[in-house]
């Protein structure tokens, strides 16, 4: 993995035309492998309106809900600030 992505990090997805790193750029990918889903959108306003939601996710429901989570969990411990 390491060498795979800049970050050193996964997830990583290796393809034929190369590698593909960060988890909402393998799914955009994954999902524009066929056109005919519609999963990234059929017009560039659907595929715009696509982006805006997993940015939203990625910026605005990550953060918290792994703050929430990692102590759940037992990946951190618990902070009452945070």
């Amino acid at each position: 993995v390491k060498a795979l992505s800049p970050t050193g990090k996964a997830p990583v997805l290796e393809t034929k035309a190369g590698v593909v790193f960060e988890s909402n750029a393998i799914a955009r990918h994954i999902a524009s492998l066929r056109r005919d889903t519609g999963l990234t959108g059929s017009t560039l306003y659907e595929e715009a309106a696509v982006d805006s939601w997993v940015d939203f996710g990625a910026n605005e429901v990550e953060l918290p809900a792994s703050v929430w989570f990692y102590p759940v969990a037992g990946y951190m411990p618990f902070s009452a600030p945070a």
